[in-house]
Protein backbone atom coordinates (compact mmCIF):
# COMPACT_ATOMS: atom_id res chain seq x y z
CA UNK A 1 0.00 0.00 0.00
CA UNK A 2 1.58 3.56 -1.21
CA UNK A 3 1.85 5.94 1.56
CA UNK A 4 -0.83 8.33 -0.20
CA UNK A 5 -3.54 5.61 0.26
CA UNK A 6 -2.47 5.46 4.16
CA UNK A 7 -3.13 9.22 4.21
CA UNK A 8 -6.48 8.95 2.71
CA UNK A 9 -7.37 5.85 4.76
CA UNK A 10 -6.49 7.63 7.68
CA UNK A 11 -8.22 10.49 6.78
CA UNK A 12 -11.68 8.81 6.13
CA UNK A 13 -11.14 7.32 9.59
CA UNK A 14 -10.57 11.00 10.74
CA UNK A 15 -14.04 12.11 9.34
CA UNK A 16 -15.83 8.97 10.50
CA UNK A 17 -14.84 9.39 14.43
CA UNK A 18 -15.83 13.24 14.14
CA UNK A 19 -19.44 11.80 12.75
CA UNK A 20 -19.75 9.65 15.78
CA UNK A 21 -18.34 12.30 18.26
CA UNK A 22 -21.47 14.39 16.77
CA UNK A 23 -23.69 11.67 17.04
CA UNK A 24 -22.62 11.26 20.34
CA UNK A 25 -23.10 15.06 21.68
CA UNK A 26 -26.58 15.03 20.11
CA UNK A 27 -27.42 12.09 21.77
CA UNK A 28 -25.51 13.55 25.26
CA UNK A 29 -27.66 16.52 24.97
CA UNK A 30 -31.07 15.51 24.05
CA UNK A 31 -30.81 12.82 27.15
CA UNK A 32 -29.51 15.61 29.37
CA UNK A 33 -33.06 17.46 28.16
CA UNK A 34 -35.31 14.59 29.45
CA UNK A 35 -33.49 14.35 32.81
CA UNK A 36 -34.12 18.05 33.25
CA UNK A 37 -38.09 17.67 32.11
CA UNK A 38 -38.83 14.85 33.83
CA UNK A 39 -37.25 16.76 37.13
CA UNK A 40 -38.95 19.63 36.60
CA UNK A 41 -42.85 17.76 35.87
CA UNK A 42 -41.89 15.48 39.81
CA UNK A 43 -41.08 19.14 41.49
CA UNK A 44 -44.06 20.11 40.22
CA UNK A 45 -46.31 16.95 42.32
CA UNK A 46 -43.80 17.28 45.31
CA UNK A 47 -45.52 15.71 48.70
CA UNK A 48 -48.31 14.01 46.30
CA UNK A 49 -49.44 11.14 45.92
CA UNK A 50 -48.03 9.58 42.74
CA UNK A 51 -47.63 6.60 40.64
CA UNK A 52 -44.21 5.95 38.89
CA UNK A 53 -43.74 3.71 36.21
CA UNK A 54 -41.04 1.77 36.07
CA UNK A 55 -39.06 -1.21 34.30
CA UNK A 56 -39.80 -3.26 37.25
CA UNK A 57 -43.57 -1.94 37.79
CA UNK A 58 -45.48 0.53 39.23
CA UNK A 59 -44.60 2.61 42.53
CA UNK A 60 -46.63 4.21 44.56
CA UNK A 61 -46.49 6.66 47.06
CA UNK A 62 -45.74 10.21 48.38
CA UNK A 63 -43.28 11.64 46.62
CA UNK A 64 -40.66 13.39 49.13
CA UNK A 65 -37.94 14.58 47.49
CA UNK A 66 -36.54 15.07 44.12
CA UNK A 67 -32.67 14.77 43.27
CA UNK A 68 -30.23 14.86 40.45
CA UNK A 69 -30.24 11.37 39.28
CA UNK A 70 -33.15 9.93 41.18
CA UNK A 71 -36.32 10.56 43.55
CA UNK A 72 -37.54 9.37 47.02
CA UNK A 73 -41.07 7.82 47.88
CA UNK A 74 -42.72 7.12 50.92
CA UNK A 75 -45.11 4.23 50.82
CA UNK A 76 -48.53 4.04 52.37
CA UNK A 77 -46.30 1.66 54.90
CA UNK A 78 -44.15 3.90 55.71
CA UNK A 79 -41.37 2.45 53.94
CA UNK A 80 -39.31 4.95 51.59
CA UNK A 81 -37.75 3.63 47.87
CA UNK A 82 -35.75 5.34 45.72
CA UNK A 83 -36.16 5.53 42.16
CA UNK A 84 -33.51 6.35 39.59
CA UNK A 85 -34.85 9.26 37.50
CA UNK A 86 -33.36 7.19 34.14
CA UNK A 87 -35.80 3.99 35.22
CA UNK A 88 -39.13 6.25 35.21
CA UNK A 89 -41.10 5.67 32.16
CA UNK A 90 -44.26 7.28 33.09
CA UNK A 91 -45.67 9.47 35.58
CA UNK A 92 -49.32 7.52 36.31
CA UNK A 93 -50.59 10.67 39.17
Amino acid sequence: MSIMASIWILFLIQIILMVLMIDLSNRVDRFSLRKRALRRLLRSNLHTVVNIMTDAGVVTGVLQQVGYDGIQLEESNGDLVMVPILSIRAILS
